[in-house]
């Protein structure tokens, strides 16, 4: 799992110092003022959730960022057809954590079949009290 280092930890970096908007908060909670998840697991099946049903609201409970609903429901659409071409749901998808670095986690989302191209999304640990997907 060969990543983009230089951006991720940047990124990384910048969420770390609170200068990152949106749907996280300083304090482990979502925009929706409930508890980061508490797996990364569980953030990106949350995600992969709401991109299904196209729900911006849902969606502000996995991700990192804050974005109009118009831009969320557009990269919920741009995931639910990566999905789609996985032939993968919430509850089917495989997932592979890569090894942490700092706050960073690379993960990839397989279908059930197999091999085929996954998805990549970078989940980042809250300060020890959950985990959201960098999206969109």
């Amino acid at each position: 799992m060969k990543r983009r280092a230089g951006a991720a930890i940047l990124i990384a970096l910048a969420f770390a110092g609170g200068t990152l908007a949106g749907c996280s908060s300083t304090e482990g909670e979502t925009c929706d003022g409930g508890p980061s998840p508490a797996t990364a697991d569980e953030a990106i099946r949350g995600l992969i959730a709401a991109a299904q049903t196209q729900d911006p609201g849902q969606a502000c409970k996995f991700a990192t960022n804050s974005v109009t609903d118009e831009q969320m429901v557009d990269a919920l659409a741009g995931l639910s057809k990566q999905l789609d071409q996985l032939n993968v749901d919430a509850h089917s998808a495989l997932i592979r954590e890569g090894e942490q670095g700092g706050s960073l986690i690379p993960a990839e989302v397989y279908g059930p079949t197999g091999p085929e191209t996954p998805i990549e999304l970078d989940v980042l640990s809250i300060r020890d009290e959950g985990y959201r997907v960098f999206f969109p």
